[in-house]
């Protein structure tokens, strides 16, 4: 059954879509009962661009398997069609397994996508509980800090993924933002140029060094920065803010 389970997976990679199907669907039809076949025909359904067959191929896997993995591949396809309805199944889960920190992380990140920055808080602070090594979560709660203006948590949390994770350049671009937000314009300058160095194509990271270049008074480079960051708007999430600061330097 894995063996033939792989094999559907080899037939998406090499883009023939059509037996894929046919494999996935033959799974499914021998083993009813199992979770397997569904998730199967789900990942082809969603390869299609069948967005609600492959949620209810998905909703029918967690149905006969109920399992950590089953869900979050079910709420990740929710999340393309409702939000609200992705949150409502992560909760629904936790309610029952208070301690799948996958999901809870997974609830998290949807409620921070949501703007819903208190509960976002509180289940990335969930999470770190059961997980203080988590880099990553410790980089995503500094972010919902600095929303909820609560500057100097977010500038710890950002330190602690730091500590972490010192070589990751989104997170080196967190602690400089966190450390701009709190007037330390020479750390956040080193910080932001080195994420900016190890990931040049970050177009948040250069919004985040031109806001450092136009309060240390470097405005003409702070205008580069800006300017390379809005030409490819849909990789800039601050494209607001980076034209306010813009129009300031001009």
């Amino acid at each position: 059954l894995q063996a033939r389970a792989l094999q559907v997976q080899a037939e998406l990679a090499v883009g023939d879509v059509a037996q894929a199907d046919r494999l996935a669907r033959g799974i499914q039809t021998q083993f009813p009962a199992k979770a397997l076949g569904h998730r199967l025909v789900a990942d082809v359904a969603m390869r299609q661009g069948q967005l609600p067959a492959g949620i209810e191929a998905l909703r029918r896997a967690q149905q006969l398997e109920p399992s950590s993995d089953n869900l979050l591949r079910l709420v990740r396809a929710t999340q393309m069609r409702d939000e609200r309805a992705a949150l409502q199944l992560a909760d629904q889960w936790l309610k029952t397994h208070p301690t799948d920190a996958a999901v809870r992380r997974a609830l998290a990140d949807a409620q921070a996508r949501a703007a819903q920055w208190a509960p976002a808080r509180a289940s990335y602070e969930a999470v770190l509980a059961q997980s203080p090594g988590d880099g990553e979560t410790w980089n995503n709660l500094a972010h919902v800090l600095l929303a909820l203006k609560d500057a100097a948590a977010a500038q710890a949390a950002a330190d602690k993924a730091l500590g972490l994770l010192p070589q990751a350049p989104h997170v080196l671009g967190t602690a400089g933002w966190a450390a701009l937000q709190n007037g330390q314009v020479d750390r956040a300058l080193r910080l932001l140029r080195d994420a900016r160095l190890r990931d040049p194509g970050n177009d948040e990271t250069r919004f985040y060094l031109a806001s450092a270049l136009a309060q240390s008074g470097r405005g003409g480079e702070a205008r580069q920065e800006l300017e390379a960051a809005l030409r490819t708007r849909s990789r800039l999430v601050s494209v607001g803010p980076a034209e306010q600061l813009l129009a300031t330097l001009r």
